[in-house]
């Protein structure tokens, strides 16, 4: 079923491509036509990514986090789900495709170049607070990236008092999930190993991305940092983010083997 999940993976591809191509036309022309062909080719990227995500579950009978093609196919879909839910309510962050669907495509195009197999479940992963775990995650990622997005929109489109007010809020509510990430992690190691914390590189580093989190927070609520300040806040810590949710494997051994790219 693998050869049925790539196909529908490289049309997602080809069609948030072809998305991407439509926001970068209107952002230079401002046709309003381009923003209708972005919304459809996006819309009919997601459809087809939710297929593959489904075929990918039903062939290995649990969710998709037991290596790095289920977790980065999963996740980019989680990404997509919050910025078209929060489309709805902030129409300037449809924007966004400028950088999410690039995005998208490299992670998915990665992903399928993967030969994932389906290995049986660890007896580590029996219990439901990795799936708390995992939900968490997803959506504190999904949150983070959000906020960068809307960051990167503030950066190009300055004044725009919405947007800045969203990747704020936008990183406190990554800022909330990392924490019951973190926990439920937390217990989750304690069920498995039998120790609560073991100071494994992904788990200190999830606490540091959390800390950036909290300074970025900080800075802005209590010091009053805005604008410009605030924004590039937004986009540093979700590098923090980035790098410790995938590039940290490279450099030291870690219990989380299945995020190694």
């Amino acid at each position: 079923m693998f050869k049925y999940q790539v196909i529908l993976l490289w049309i997602t591809v080809t069609l948030y491509g072809a998305a991407f191509f439509a926001w970068n036309v209107h952002w230079r022309t401002k046709g309003t036509k381009w923003v209708t062909a972005a919304n459809w080719l996006g819309m009919g990227g997601f459809v087809l990514h939710t297929l593959a995500l489904a075929v990918r579950w039903y062939e290995i009978g649990h969710g998709p986090y037991q290596n790095i093609y289920e977790v980065l196919v999963s996740d980019t879909w989680v990404g997509i789900v919050l910025y078209g839910l929060f489309s709805l309510k902030l129409p300037e962050l449809k924007k966004g495709g400028l950088f999410l669907y690039p995005m998208a495509m490299v992670v998915i195009g990665y992903a399928v170049l993967q030969t994932p197999q389906q290995k049986d479940l660890p007896a580590t992963y029996a219990t439901y607070w990795l799936i708390i775990h995992v939900i968490f995650a997803k959506l504190a990622y999904g949150a983070c990236l959000l906020s960068a997005v809307a960051a990167a929109i503030c950066l190009r489109q300055t004044e725009n008092k919405r947007l800045e007010y969203w990747h704020y809020h936008l990183a406190g509510i990554g800022f909330l999930n990392l924490g019951v990430m973190i926990a439920s992690g937390a217990v989750w190691a304690y069920k498995a190993w039998g120790r609560f914390w073991g100071w494994d590189p992904i788990e200190t580093w999830a606490l540091i991305s959390w800390l950036v989190y909290a300074i970025h927070l900080h800075l802005r609520r209590i010091k009053g940092w805005r604008g410009e300040k605030s924004a590039w806040l937004s986009v540093i810590s979700f590098i923090v983010v980035l790098f410790a949710y995938f590039f940290l494997n490279y450099l030291y051994p870690s219990v989380h083997e299945n995020l190694k790219l």
